[in-house]
């Protein structure tokens, strides 16, 4: 399905947490490369901050059915898991490949000035 809407539409934007679902290809046709690299804790705060305002319930962004939670598996990613060194190794990777057409975005105040740049 992955490959045959990357095959089918000009334009389109797949989060990066399908991770192996034709990543080179996808990374090898994108125009634009945003990879959010925020602090862990920064992370962590923002999860716990959505689990209490839509407990229970999906938020806007989510398909729905998909009631909003966090477990000590998911805080387990975010502060550890998903920042191993076979990941960071796979960012520095992406960013040194895609230079010309990767930004890397730190904060919330680079993301809101790299949204009003556009």
């Amino acid at each position: 399905m992955v490959r045959a809407f990357i095959d089918e539409h000009d334009s389109w934007v797949i989060d990066g947490n399908y991770s192996k679902l034709y990543v080179a290809e996808r990374l090898e046709s994108a125009d634009q490369i945003i990879m959010l690299q925020f602090n862990r804790f920064a992370c962590l705060w923002r999860a716990l901050r959505r689990a209490k305002t839509y407990r229970g319930k999906s938020r806007p962004s989510m398909t729905d059915g998909c009631a909003e939670r966090i477990d000590f598996a998911f805080a387990w990613w975010i502060l550890y898991r998903g920042r191993d060194s076979a990941h960071r190794e796979n960012y520095r990777s992406i960013v040194t490949q895609y230079a010309a057409k990767t930004t890397v975005v730190k904060n919330q105040r680079q993301l809101d000035a790299y949204a009003d740049a556009l």
